[in-house]
């Protein structure tokens, strides 16, 4: 991912608005945080769906900005090494 295509996912996150972004499939789920497309085609087809539908737009806005605060922001990986270590320490005791 490009640092310009991770700061468009950021400000998506912030504003809770769609954007076009490059990420990796596996960060985006398809029809529930975002929407991925394979072509120009799919891409045109995608964004004429968006513009018609704005109930779509913001559900997909909510959705996506919940699962990268909850999945990819440093707070959460803080919190799954904190458990990491206190597993580790709970073994040694």
């Amino acid at each position: 991912m490009t640092w310009a295509a991770s700061g468009r996912a950021y400000s998506a996150l912030e504003t809770r608005r769609a954007t076009a972004t490059v990420t990796p499939p596996h960060r985006l789920l398809h029809e529930r945080t975002g929407l991925l497309v394979r072509s120009v085609e799919g891409c045109a087809y995608q964004i004429v769906r968006l513009l018609r539908a704005p109930q779509l737009r913001r559900r997909l806005g909510h959705a996506g900005h919940d699962h990268v605060r909850d999945n990819f922001l440093h707070p959460r990986e803080a919190r799954d090494y904190l458990a990491a270590f206190a597993r580790l320490l709970e073994g040694a005791a």
